[in-house]
């Protein structure tokens, strides 16, 4: 399957992102009162579409993310964390702040789950195990030919326009991943 036409397709969602991982490293993690990337960060993350998340939980998860800039966070932690302020079983928000704060882990999500053949859980116990099984998959794909293979289509076909250095093998094959959906 070509995945060129399905990237490309994409090309604002995955310029959204480098702008969100560009802006998040050059004000060393200070966004909690940066409006700008509070609205796009929800806006690309989908956290507008959940109403569960009140203004006051998307005020502490972002002051969460500051605080917490450039730290060796697990995912365990966080998704404590998050579902601490939340209220919530939060494992796809969790997991996308954890991914903000370090681009090389990997995003619960629901079509990278459906590829993998790995359950929603049902709890956050059930989450950190599935989790687990999730991050150790992806790294089978990113190292595997043909997760090399989606690599080089992604920096080839984005390389003139973003610094695709700056962007995760695991976010590669992420983004591959997430627009593919179930086509695969």
């Amino acid at each position: 399957m070509d995945i060129r036409p399905y990237l490309l397709k994409r090309k604002s969602k995955i310029k959204t992102y480098v702008w969100l991982m560009n802006r998040y490293n050059e004000l060393n993690g200070k966004i909690a009162n940066d409006i700008e990337f509070k609205k796009k960060y929800r806006w690309f993350y989908g956290m507008v579409l959940a109403k569960s998340i009140t203004p006051a939980m998307s005020d502490q998860y972002f002051q969460y993310m500051e605080d917490h800039y450039n730290e060796d966070l697990s995912f365990d932690k966080v998704l404590d964390d998050v579902s601490a302020i939340t209220g919530r079983n939060e494992i796809s928000f969790a997991s996308k702040l954890l991914a903000t704060i370090n681009p090389n882990t990997v995003i619960w999500d629901r079509n990278i789950r459906a590829y993998l053949d790995i359950d929603d859980a049902n709890d956050n116990a059930e989450a950190k195990l599935l989790y687990k099984e999730l991050c150790s998959e992806m790294i089978d794909i990113v190292e595997s030919p043909a997760g090399q293979d989606w690599i080089k289509i992604f920096d080839e076909l984005f390389g003139d326009e973003f610094d695709v250095s700056k962007i995760t093998n695991v976010k590669k094959v992420d983004f591959v991943l997430w627009v593919l959906g179930g086509r695969i």
